[in-house]
């Protein structure tokens, strides 16, 4: 399940969820709009919150338009 769908379904804002995860909220920012990636320890702390719900894969894999999963391109990768 995708962080942004986490917090919908359960009605928390960023911050809230940050607080209980022991992250800054401008952090959650950057993982919902996929302008970063929690660190393993981070990942950790979210699937902790979310009862194993937001997976790792949930930050690397979306659907695309004919409902097969394409990788999110990781942009600290160069091309």
């Amino acid at each position: 399940m995708k962080l942004h769908h986490y917090l919908c379904q359960h009605s928390l804002t960023q911050k809230q969820f940050a607080e209980l995860a022991g992250i800054k909220q401008p952090t959650i920012c950057l993982y919902l709009k996929g302008r970063r990636f929690p660190s393993p320890k981070t990942m950790a702390k979210i699937m902790a919150v979310t009862n194993g719900r937001v997976t790792p894969n949930d930050f690397f894999i979306h659907p695309s338009s004919d409902g097969d999963t394409q990788p999110t391109k990781n942009p600290k990768q160069s091309l």
